[in-house]
């Protein structure tokens, strides 16, 4: 389902779709997410089944965190998400 198929509810990325649907039947299969909240908003309550948050931060609306697919079904129904995404990985350059 995209944004424009239903604006109320977080939009979640192809590939995250994707992954799990790969994954479909493994309920122990996690991903690390960048969840994006609704600028402004009061941050929802995201201690669910699923999701353990690994940080969140105070000057922007973003929070990392690791799901299942329970949890990012139990996201994707919640108010004030707009957005859920695969975390890429990151390094430091050396030098």
């Amino acid at each position: 389902m995209t944004e424009l198929e239903n604006p109320m509810k977080a939009a979640i990325s192809e590939d995250l779709c994707k992954i799990f649907g790969e994954h479909a039947g493994d309920a122990s299969h996690v991903e690390h997410v960048i969840i994006t909240l609704q600028k402004g908003e009061e941050r929802p309550d995201l201690s669910a089944s699923g999701i353990e948050i690994i940080s969140e931060t105070k000057n922007m609306p973003l929070v990392t965190a690791k799901i299942t697919a329970e949890g990012l079904e139990k996201l994707s129904e919640m108010e004030n998400i707009v957005r859920i995404e695969r975390d890429g990985g990151m390094s430091i350059p050396e030098g």
